[in-house]
């Protein structure tokens, strides 16, 4: 998955000075938000909470940055104002949480007090701390994420629940 990736951005930097092109990658890192697919882990846990179920994933340990997906359609747009003919920034809030800070953070909103279940399976070569470097999107697009993890994930909560 990292090596497709790789290839894909060498093949774009590739194109932009070859053929005079302009383009920006942006790696996003755990984008969630509203109407995300219920099989990601923040659309399942909720899922689980409002149908009273215990609250299943395969590990606590696992940390990952999470980025909403408003700040993400925010470096979006500042990416397609940003001069210059090929460049790379890293999308996420700089700050990682681990998946027993995301269920602890989600019962505190919705003030749940449903069981978690943790089957304690590591997946198989999996990074086990994930968290972007966004010193660059900051300086050269002057992009700082809006929503904190706790920003978005109460935000999430109340358009789930006002619908």
């Amino acid at each position: 998955y990292a090596l497709s990736k790789y290839f894909a951005e060498q093949s774009i930097s590739f194109f932009c000075k070859h053929k005079d092109l302009d383009a920006k990658v942006l790696r996003l890192f755990n984008v969630y938000g509203h109407g995300q697919r219920n099989e990601y882990l923040i659309p399942s846990i909720l899922n689980n909470i409002e149908t009273g179920k215990d609250i299943q994933v395969n590990s606590l340990i696992p940390r990952r940055d999470y980025v909403y997906i408003e700040d993400v359609v925010k470096s979006i747009i500042l990416s397609l104002e940003c001069r210059g003919k090929y460049d790379i920034f890293n999308i996420g809030s700089g700050v990682s949480h681990s998946v027993q800070d995301l269920i602890g953070l989600i019962k505190n909103i919705s003030k749940s007090n449903a069981k978690v279940v943790s089957k304690n399976i590591q997946r198989k070569n999996e990074v086990m701390n994930v968290i972007a470097d966004i010193g660059y999107a900051k300086e050269k697009l002057g992009w700082i994420p809006d929503f904190t993890l706790e920003d978005g994930l109460r935000d999430i909560w109340l358009m789930r629940n006002s619908l």
